[in-house]
């Protein structure tokens, strides 16, 4: 629905010829006359509609696929953090593991080193080989160093996954063993689309381009519009708006209504290559 209020005037009125006899002039001659007014005004109004359209009842479908695939895409989102949530976790469990290892090492070269140092006091093996065990034991010492601070890196992501506060502390109450033995999933003969999110997103996207492509070739169907126009004009000379509400002013009313049919002939082949 739309309105539209047009105000007119005329410096100069459009002039016509008319044969002389209407003013009672020889029939040879003409007389120059004005036709119209000096001032105008027209109040219109138009209510258009469309009756049919095939490509609406394809867009009320696409807002529900469009919704489906934006649920989708926030579940996806949800998945990911999880998993990323998850494999710093298990990060972090792996890096508590490998210390716990380390350490054992450490312990134990430190323990060789310190007999090998014995035995090369009492003569019964050479400097090289106690070297050899000294170099293991400080090569441990710089693995045991390293590894604790993976472990703090990993501490820290696992936080920045969870959304803690970075100087707060955590407990990994968990070994690998026990998770693994409460998540272990189990091989299947069968195959559920439905429970991996990214063949549920594919499926939504292939679904909207075989609606797209049905969209495309609903274009080449005829729309059916009905339009409505209603309008008041009036004409004077004198200014129009100092007479408003007086029974001088005279408004003309017009109403009409106009069904019409648009069919699509030719767009340079657009249609067709969308298709």
């Amino acid at each position: 629905v739309k309105g539209t209020v047009n105000y007119g005037y005329a410096f100069e009125l459009q002039k016509n010829l008319l044969p002389g006899v209407f003013a009672g002039q020889p029939d040879r001659e003409f007389v120059e006359v004005a036709f119209g007014t000096t001032h105008s005004m027209t109040v219109s109004g138009t209510l258009s509609q469309v009756l049919l359209d095939v490509t609406y009842f394809l867009s009320i479908i696409t807002v529900d696929e469009v919704r489906d695939l934006n649920k989708k895409l926030v579940e996806k989102a949800k998945v990911e953090l999880k998993q990323a949530t998850a494999l710093a976790y298990i990060s972090a469990l792996l890096a508590r593991e490998s210390l716990a290892i380390t350490e054992k090492n450490l312990s134990l070269a430190q323990k060789s080193y310190a007999d090998a140092k014995t035995s090369f006091e009492f003569g019964t093996i050479e400097e090289q080989d106690m070297q050899q065990f000294r170099l293991n034991y400080i090569r441990l010492k710089t693995e045991y160093s390293k590894v604790r601070r993976q472990i703090v890196d990993a501490k820290r992501l696992l936080k920045i996954a969870m959304g803690i506060d970075i100087a707060s502390e955590i407990d990994l109450s968990e070994t690998l063993e026990e998770l693994y033995g409460q998540y272990l999933v189990q091989p299947s003969s069968t195959l559920n689309t439905h429970q991996y999110i990214d063949i549920r997103l594919q499926q939504s996207q292939t679904e909207l381009k075989h609606i797209n492509y049905r969209y495309n070739l609903y274009t080449l169907f005829p729309t059916i519009k009905l339009n409505l126009n209603g309008n008041l004009a009036a004409f004077q000379n004198d200014f129009i708006l100092d007479d408003i509400g007086n029974d001088n002013l005279r408004f003309l009313d017009a109403l009409n209504m106009n069904i019409g049919i648009e069919i699509p002939i030719f767009d340079s082949f657009q249609t067709m290559a969308n298709i």
